[in-house]
């Protein structure tokens, strides 16, 4: 507008265009925005004439409308002067918008869109989108429905007040003589029959007469069940105490239960419930450990039955029920002793020893302690050649030496077939325990079983000991390390006890983390084989060489180390192989210098090579093969399918066995018996200090006599002086 007197208008107009599209005029329309005004009758939008209408122009769909005419105050007073309406938020109804209220007014405000086309595409104005709105407050859109909803909340308190006035009087009507009845019934003596006044209301006498009846159907099955279970003999009693009386009733059984004699009883099975009380006391003197509820009570005769007492205490009275569980309890003691002991040694089982020694590590001060296990020699063998039967005498004859520990403030169990645990503590330094398990270790040794032959067979047995608290305070890594100890005496001097080296422990633990090193040692070969002289004592010549396995890895240097180590891993067998293979292949390479010297190869350990194998190996070294000695651990246990193939190895070959490391304490008789060696290779424990030390010199005179007669020869390993050989030769 030019000037103040100049009214407001809105113009629309278009183009006028020719059939060839050029434009000779224009026609056009203009109103006054007065007139719009008068046309947008605000007042129709809302009963209180809160509403407004907005005439505004967007563009593209933007969510900001530029003011062009309202119309009612209500607009003036929430926008004020704005030349602006921002749509907030649309809400779940069709083109309704929640509005930008302005900073005058906290009520919230809607809009309803509605969109004007007024102009065609291609024309200067296509993007302007003209929209009329109708505006409202909530407080005002809603205010018919929340003033019936108003109604309705008042109509219900009424209804509700009336309702319960209602029932409070009808109430007050009806149980006025129940009321009167109840007090009858509290009247009346529960030990007669039951008689209640009538109060001429059909109902409540009909209850009445209910409740008469029930009385005495249950004084009737009261005294029916007490007689059913007198001439059934159940053990069982009952008794009822109302707190706020001095008296108590018992059934008759109640009294046979707890001992009590007729003549002792009260004329009534009502008694005073001090008396009461006095023998429930002594009842529950001597309850019975780890079984709730039930105590152990002493017959006149001296002799236990165990009773199990169940209370219930409610509304001011005290109900119970005593009942004779003896057969119960030994069922129970039963199972449990069948649970946690061997049935063949009567010995703690593996669960209950792990209870019992955690209990004890948890409860009490154990001071030291020593964890042993043992594992007996031999026993594969007895079941393989005597049977199984004559096996279990074997593992009871060592349980009954063992189980004598338990003089000495030790805990002993069965955990495997060959397999013993024992826990002793509570001394304050080692050296008793070792005296203990050194004194049980000689018993065990001198314990005999008669054999089906008629000869003496001594038990014998390998143990490991770890020691509580300096190896570890947990009950799993005791039996890990008393474990590692008994494995590693029974590798090398079987028959005798071991404590655990840490030291060692970690060394070999560090082995088992070395599974890619002795995959490349296996698939690449990774070994040379020096070999070791074996001198003719009578002759002065070297009679044989042993072949000495030496790894060419930097982290695997040992052949004790890579045997453990591939035993962990089931990878023997491709130990037995390179050991045959790669032996025989350097053998050979020496030809010449041995001569015609035999060679010893130290086969592993219950394995033998495959048929397949076997063939590839005859076949390429057949014009050696009868100068090889197959060298048998004695300390190993023999499986005897496998010692079998070995012996027809050697025999089809024209060769020879030997008997490793006599004397290493594993199967030292039985394994000399079986095998029949044409070669004994002394232990190294045995030869030295032979020429000082009485006892070994017997031990040799007395296998130098049984070998000579079955033309055995003997091979003493590590002499290292000449008083050493001289007393041998």
């Amino acid at each position: 507008m030019l000037s103040e007197y100049d009214v407001g208008t809105i113009t629309y107009s278009v183009p006028l265009i020719d059939m060839e599209g050029n434009p000779y005029g224009v026609i056009g329309i203009d109103l006054t925005l007065d007139y719009f005004r008068k046309m947008l009758h605000y007042d129709e939008i809302s009963d209180n004439k809160q509403g407004a209408y907005l005439l505004a122009i967007t563009h593209e769909d933007d969510m900001v409308l530029e003011n062009v005419i309202s119309s009612g105050p209500m607009f003036n007073k929430i926008f004020g002067d704005s030349t602006q309406t921002v749509l907030e938020e649309k809400t779940k109804y069709d083109n309704i918008y929640r509005l930008n209220k302005g900073k005058n007014n906290m009520d919230t405000v809607y809009g309803c869109v509605h969109y004007l086309k007024l102009y065609n595409s291609n024309t200067p104005f296509e993007k302007d989108r003209w929209v009329l709105l109708g505006i409202v407050e909530e407080t005002s859109l809603f205010k018919s429905a929340r003033q019936i909803l108003l109604y309705v909340v008042i109509s219900l308190l009424l209804s509700l007040i009336v309702g319960m006035v209602g029932v409070v009087l009808a109430g007050m009507w009806f149980v006025k003589p129940i009321t009167k009845l109840v007090g009858d019934l509290r009247s009346r003596d529960p030990e007669k029959p039951i008689v209640l006044k009538k109060t001429n209301i059909l109902e409540i006498d009909d209850l009445a007469c209910s409740i008469e009846t029930l009385s005495k159907k249950v004084a009737d099955s009261a005294a029916k069940l007490s007689k059913i279970i007198d001439m059934m003999k159940i053990p069982i009693g009952a008794f009822e105490h109302d707190l706020y009386e001095d008296r108590v009733l018992c059934t008759s059984t109640f009294f046979d239960l707890v001992g009590i004699k007729r003549m002792e009883r009260e004329a009534t099975e009502y008694i005073t419930s001090t008396y009461f009380y006095e023998i429930l006391k002594n009842l529950q003197k001597h309850p019975e450990p780890d079984m709730e509820d039930i105590y152990r009570h002493k017959k006149d005769k001296g002799s236990i039955k165990w009773l199990r007492v169940k209370i219930h205490e409610s509304n001011g009275k005290m109900l119970g029920v005593i009942e004779d569980v003896t057969r119960e309890v030994k069922e129970k003691r039963k199972i449990e002793y069948d649970r946690d002991h061997d049935l063949l040694t009567h010995l703690l089982n593996r669960r209950a020893f792990q209870a019992e020694v955690t209990k004890r590590l948890r409860e009490e001060d154990v001071k030291t302690a020593a964890f042993i296990m043992w594992d007996l020699d031999n026993l594969k063998y007895i079941n393989d050649t005597y049977g199984h039967d004559f096996g279990d005498q074997y593992i009871k004859g060592a349980a009954k030496t063992l189980s004598e520990l338990a003089y000495y403030n030790g805990i002993v169990a069965r955990i495997s077939g060959d397999e013993f645990y024992a826990f002793i503590y509570g001394y304050e330094d080692k050296q008793k325990i070792r005296e203990t398990v050194e004194m049980m270790q000689e018993k065990l040794y001198n314990t005999t079983l008669k054999l089906p032959n008629g000869t003496d067979l001594r038990i014998m047995a390998s143990a490991g000991i770890a020691w509580y608290p300096e190896d570890s305070k947990n009950y799993h890594e005791l039996i890990k390390y008393s474990d590692f100890a008994m494995y590693e005496v029974k590798n090398e001097d079987k028959g005798t006890i071991s404590e655990f080296d840490k030291e060692a422990y970690n060394e070999k633990s560090l082995l088992l983390y070395s599974k890619k090193e002795l995959d490349c040692l296996i698939q690449e070969e990774l070994v040379d084989f020096v070999f070791q002289p074996i001198v003719d004592a009578q002759k002065g010549s070297v009679f044989a060489y042993e072949a000495l396995m030496r790894p060419k890895l930097a982290t695997l240097t040992s052949p004790k180390d890579i045997i453990m180590l591939a035993d962990s891993q089931s990878k023997l067998y491709d130990i037995e192989r390179i050991t045959f293979f790669k032996a025989m292949e350097a053998f050979q390479s020496q030809k010449e210098v041995f001569g015609n010297a035999k060679m010893f190869i130290n086969s592993v350990a219950n394995h033998v090579l495959t048929d397949s194998d076997l063939q590839l190996f005859e076949s390429k070294y057949k014009l050696d093969l009868h100068r090889i000695v197959i060298e048998i651990m004695e300390n190993e246990q023999t499986n005897e399918q496998i010692i079998k193939k070995k012996q027809e190895m050697a025999a089809r070959w024209n060769s020879y066995l030997a008997l490793d490391d006599f004397g290493s304490g594993y199967n030292t008789d039985i394994t000399l018996l079986t095998l029949s060696p044409a070669f004994v290779k002394l232990d190294m424990a045995i030869i030295r200090g032979v020429d000082r030390d009485l006892n070994r010199q017997k031990l040799l005179k007395i296998l130098l006599q049984y070998v000579k007669d079955r033309k055995i020869k003997i091979i003493a390993e590590g002499v290292e002086t000449k008083a050493e050989m001289n007393t041998l030769i």
